[in-house]
C-alpha cells in the first residue's frame, strides 16, 4: 500500500455563499438571494423590494425615506396598496419579537423580509378623506390610516 503525504504548506480554501429561497412563498415567487442582500426581486411582479423596512414614522417621512433610497442605481418609492398586498403571506409564522419578548405572528415571508415588525406599513394609495391604505403584517389585515399616524415602510422599485 502506498501512502501519499501532502506538504503542510499546502492548504485548500473553500468559500461558500449561502443562497436562500423564501419560506412559504411559491418556489418561483422570488429570485434566489443571499441572506445579506439589500433587495429582493419578485419574479411574479418584476418589482425590486428593499428587504429592511424604514423606522416607524408618519406618511410624509416614509415617502421621503423611500424617495431617497438607491440600491443598484434604482430609484425607490412607497409601494401601491396592491403591490404591498403581494407581500402578505397567507400562512403566518411565529417569530420572536424582541420588543415584547414573546413569539408573535407574522404575515410576511421571514426569509425574504427578516425581522419585519408585526405592525402596519404605509402604501402609496390614498383614500377619500385624506387617509392612506396600510397593511398590517402582524395580523394580515388592511385599513386606512391618517397621514399623521405612525407606520413602517417597505420601499419598492
Amino acid at each position: 500500500m502506498r501512502r501519499f503525504a501532502a506538504p503542510l504548506s499546502l492548504a485548500i480554501v473553500c468559500t461558500f455563499t449561502v443562497f436562500a429561497r423564501a419560506l412559504g412563498a411559491p418556489t418561483d415567487q422570488y429570485q434566489v438571494f443571499n441572506k445579506d442582500s439589500q433587495y429582493i426581486r419578485d419574479l411574479q411582479t418584476g418589482l425590486y423590494w428593499l428587504r429592511q423596512p424604514s423606522a416607524k414614522t408618519d406618511y410624509q417621512s416614509a415617502a421621503q425615506y423611500c424617495d431617497g433610497a438607491t440600491v443598484l442605481n434604482l430609484k425607490y418609492r412607497l409601494p401601491t396598496y396592491k403591490e404591498l398586498l403581494s407581500l402578505v403571506d397567507e400562512d403566518p409564522h411565529l417569530e420572536y419579537d424582541p420588543s415584547s419578548g414573546t413569539d408573535t405572528l407574522r404575515y410576511i415571508d421571514p426569509n425574504a423580509f427578516p425581522g419585519t415588525p408585526a405592525d402596519v406599513f404605509w402604501s402609496l394609495s390614498t383614500t377619500t378623506g385624506g387617509k392612506v391604505k396600510v397593511v398590517d403584517f402582524g395580523d394580515g389585515t388592511t385599513s386606512d390610516a391618517p397621514t399623521s399616524a405612525s407606520a413602517y415602510a417597505f420601499c419598492v422599485h
